[in-house]
């Protein structure tokens, strides 16, 4: 797809050129991976355990939801492919890259499937990271994330940039990464994206605080099973990166 992005006017890149890729969730998240996916040149499908029904229902809710913290998005690409109704192994057929939503469960199926494939597994924010141009300030955390980063944007403007909050906070990253008229970006990061991610490189990192969490995923398909579970110490730390 050329030319620019649906609904943002926003020029593509080509950056995914090539790739066909398979989104697996269809929640905001997942919609924005597949719209973005579809600007940048892929070849997308999507794979969604809802039906048709359900999707259209709750794409509808999504749209009337006041407490969206960024401009509704569109919907995907009438070139994208919507498989609906249960994962099955032949989605993945051609794929040569996954993007999982965060309500997909880690140990999903479809997960597995596309690892005994040795197919790519990125999450939204990855596909943010690999987009994005400005300063990132990255905050996560298992408490407080969203008033941080509604904060920390708010800060910014005030000093005069233009900067937006974004990630986990409704307004997906994958959309303000793509967005030229933002220069910053406060992100928050939840631990089900920040697992399938490698590339983002935040000017500045804060981590809240850790602790038990309904919301605490389980290891990543493949690594030990004590990794990526919450813990009990709290505190708040910041890491600035110099810039280069």
């Amino acid at each position: 797809m050329t030319g620019p992005q649906r609904g943002h006017g926003v020029a593509s890149t080509g950056a995914f050129a090539g790739e066909r890729a398979l989104v697996i969730g269809f929640g905001i998240s997942g919609r924005a991976a597949a719209t973005v996916l579809a600007a940048e040149g892929a070849e997308v499908r999507v794979s969604e355990a809802r039906t048709l029904e359900e999707l259209q229902a709750g794409a509808e809710a999504d749209r009337s939801d006041p407490g969206q913290a960024g401009p509704i998005q569109p919907g995907p690409a009438p070139e994208v492919e919507i498989v609906a109704g249960g994962h099955r192994p032949e989605h993945l057929d051609g794929a040569t890259l996954v993007v999982v939503s965060p309500g997909v469960p880690q140990g999903a199926e479809v997960l597995a499937w596309a690892m005994e494939r040795g197919l790519p597994i990125w999450s939204e924010l990855e596909l943010g990271a690999r987009l994005c141009r400005v300063p990132v300030v990255a905050v996560t955390g298992t408490n407080g994330k969203t008033t941080t980063v509604q904060l920390i944007a708010g800060m910014m403007r005030a000093a005069g940039m233009s900067a937006a909050a974004c990630g986990n906070v409704g307004y997906p990253f994958s959309l303000a990464a793509r967005d030229p008229s933002v220069e910053a970006l406060a992100v928050e990061c939840s631990s089900f994206q920040l697992v399938f991610q490698e590339s983002l490189r935040p000017r500045v990192s804060v981590l809240l605080n850790t602790g038990p969490s309904t919301h605490t995923p389980g290891p990543r398909p493949g690594s030990s099973p004590g990794r990526g579970r919450g813990t009990r110490t709290w505190g708040i730390g910041m890491i600035i990166r110099a810039p280069g």
